[in-house]
């Protein structure tokens, strides 16, 4: 410790004049100093983003079932959610362009890009009922910041000829916005 103590009254002189416990005191917050930035330096591992948490995670939104009050059945439907302006539809992926709603509906999982101001979500619903089709919309936009994040989106009928929304509440989707592992 003394040859340390030395060294660091040569590189600041200034310190000559203080008393001994001054100049340990200097040196070991010196010290401490260059072994932080040591480990910050060494522990940074290249291509990651510190703005971004320097995670690997994927970001997923995830549909996990409608629910449909008083439409008649057997009710078929067809989700757009809009993450961040980009649609998703449910179903896709399949050659199936419509789903049934029921209690065993299949979830669907979309992969999103990472965001580093949230997620702002919607979503619009199309059912084919027997002799029509019905779209369900909602001004609402839910902004998410903090994954994970469940919900549920209420849809409101909207009447083409009077470019109305109901006041009823006539579906809600499930969905959800997680992180997984790579």
């Amino acid at each position: 410790m003394g040859n340390f103590v030395e060294t660091i009254k040569s590189l600041a002189p200034f310190l000559a004049s203080y008393p001994a416990w001054v100049r340990v005191l200097f040196s070991v917050w010196a010290a401490a100093t260059l072994a932080l930035l040591l480990v910050l330096i060494l522990a940074r591992t290249p291509g990651q983003d510190v703005a971004e948490g320097a995670t690997q995670d994927s970001v997923f939104l995830i549909i996990r079932n409608v629910t449909a009050y008083a439409l008649e059945e057997p009710v078929l439907v067809r989700v757009t959610a809009k993450v961040n302006g980009l649609a998703f539809v449910y179903p896709s992926g399949t050659e199936a362009q419509w789903i049934e709603v029921g209690p065993s509906m299949s979830p669907q999982k979309f992969a999103l890009p990472r965001s580093r101001s949230g997620y702002e979500v919607s979503f619009t619903m199309v059912a084919k009922l027997r002799t029509r089709e019905v779209k369900f919309i909602s001004q609402w936009k839910e902004h998410v910041t903090l994954l994970p994040f469940t919900s549920e989106y209420e849809v409101h009928g909207f009447d083409p000829q009077s470019n109305s929304r109901s006041a009823t509440v006539d579906a809600v989707i499930m969905y959800q916005l997680l992180t997984e592992k790579h």
